[in-house]
């Protein structure tokens, strides 16, 4: 039997949401089962969807299984599928995703069976995650491994076969793994209106869980990964080091993420060692000034080593990484981002900000008092009125008493 192990993305952010709502359906499976197997009566009527207490049903409802096969199985789909779709959407987006297609799901079973018993709809809600990740990761490569092979591996099944590929695992697109999933349910599904005898089964609910899930994700436009994308996060987590990364993927994985350091950094690395800057500057302008607060160093590695472009950059982002390089005395790369803002915004009130200190760390760090006096002229020049020049005035002074 093929079991799902992982989507072959890298995570951004830890599962809160996903692990939590898997611990409340196992936690609460003892006290509403009839001998851990199936959903005790009385307990669906009480906690179920439309049950005694309609309001309560549904907040209950979608932590509630059936059966404890469906609470296996919905569990190994949770931390599976539930992981990526809360790093894509993050958890207020993802819960409601998951109550309101349980929720939904559980009314068009109704609709379709409503002599079936009021039940659990955590089927429907693991369906709409299902939906989401079919849309937001259609491209995605889910890795499979056979459950029995894996068994037998680790001791716990007893089996003479010499196969030696008893650990391997396979590679499915999400596309292809997802929709044999929705044919079997389509399937039970038409089975349940063929058959009166299956109507108390869930399979319709399930369809119209993925359904809303994919709906949802459409309507508050979620992020979608194009084929190319998926390739290359598919080959970032399995590579521990983005380093190690080609070019090209890195490439695809910022224009995914713009704004992830790690990766901004190690695209940065690779194309200086291969001297190709030109090909990521479309990277960095897509990442815009965010990247200055996330990962400061980055960017004036980008603006004094590459020579980036600084107009993606608003002035008083460049005057900032400016101080904060002459607040750790590197002067050099201060005295480099301080011009790049004066030259690029000559008109700016910061450009005035960056002349006086350009001046005053030409005349108390590198001792240069010609330089200093020229920084001071341009700013006399451009800025005649402006808010620092009666500072101006006074360094001014202090040199002509060190002379």
């Amino acid at each position: 039997m093929l079991i799902p192990v992982r989507v072959k993305i890298k995570l951004s952010h830890f599962p809160f949401a996903t692990l939590a709502i898997m611990a409340a359906m196992v936690a609460t499976w003892p006290f509403v089962s009839d001998g851990y197997l199936t959903l005790r009566p009385d307990a669906a009527a009480q906690y179920g969807f439309l049950g005694d207490s309609t309001l309560l049903g549904l907040v209950t409802s979608p932590f509630l299984h059936n059966d404890v096969a469906t609470l296996i199985m919905g569990v190994i789909l949770l931390l599976v599928f539930g992981t990526v779709v809360e790093d894509r959407l993050r958890i207020p987006l993802f819960l409601a995703l998951f109550v309101v297609s349980a929720n939904l799901g559980g009314l068009v079973q109704d609709a379709i069976a409503p002599d079936s018993l009021p039940g659990g709809t955590a089927a429907c809600g693991v369906a709409g995650i299902l939906g989401a990740s079919l849309y937001m990761f259609f491209w995605a490569r889910i890795e499979y491994v056979f459950l029995a092979r894996r068994m037998r591996n680790r001791g716990l099944l007893f089996d003479d076969s010499d196969s030696d590929d008893s650990d391997r695992s396979y590679e499915i697109p999400a596309a292809v793994g997802i929709g044999a999933v929705l044919l079997l349910d389509l399937f039970y599904a038409l089975r349940t209106t063929w058959v009166p005898a299956w109507s108390g089964d869930q399979y319709v609910g399930h369809l119209a869980g993925v359904a809303a899930g994919a709906l949802l994700c459409f309507l508050i436009r979620a992020p979608r990964d194009p084929r190319y994308v998926a390739d290359a996060k598919a080959y970032e987590s399995d590579v521990v080091d983005p380093e190690k990364v080609p070019l090209t993927g890195l490439l695809d994985l910022a224009e995914a993420d713009p704004c992830n350091p790690e990766i901004m950094r190690a695209m940065l690395h690779r194309a200086a060692d291969e001297d190709r800057e030109a090909e990521v500057i479309p990277a960095v302008t897509r990442a815009g000034p965010q990247l200055a607060d996330k990962d400061p160093d980055l960017v004036i590695q980008y603006l004094t080593e590459m020579k980036g472009d600084a107009s993606i950059y608003p002035p008083q982002t460049l005057l900032h990484l400016g101080i904060s390089l002459e607040s750790r005395d590197d002067v050099d790369r201060a005295l480099t981002i301080f011009r790049i803002l004066a030259d690029k915004y000559p008109s700016s009130a910061d450009a005035e900000v960056a002349l006086y200190h350009m001046a005053n760390l030409y005349w108390e760090k590198r001792h240069n008092p010609e330089s200093a006096r020229s920084c001071l002229e341009e700013m006399a020049s451009h800025f005649p009125n402006g808010e620092m020049a009666d500072y101006g005035d006074e360094l001014k002074q202090q040199m002509g008493q060190s002379v």
